[in-house]
């Protein structure tokens, strides 16, 4: 019923989905880092937790959206095959 739209490259936005999640886990290392270093401009533990959910959220969200791209994509390329063997059977 509420489809979302058709995405013209699915292994392209796949591709664009993993940097996305790469980046976010290498900020939320940053962060981390920088806390057990310490020193003054370390951020504070609640920085560190609130932006550590943040991040991680933002991972998890991303990683469902790749999951349900990958599953619509794969039954988009399984569907294909099937009109594309019908189609000819029409003529």
């Amino acid at each position: 019923m509420n489809q979302s739209p058709k995405v013209k490259n699915p292994s392209a936005m796949l591709f664009l989905h993993g940097i996305v999640i790469l980046v976010v886990l290498y900020m939320l290392w940053q962060v981390v880092s920088a806390y057990l270093e310490g020193g003054e401009g370390a951020p504070s533990l609640a920085v560190v937790i609130i932006g550590s959910l943040l991040l991680l959220g933002g991972c998890i969200f991303v990683g469902i959206m790749a999951l349900r791209l990958y599953k619509q994509s794969k039954q988009a390329g399984s569907e294909d095959p099937q009109a594309q063997e019908e189609q000819p059977q029409d003529r």
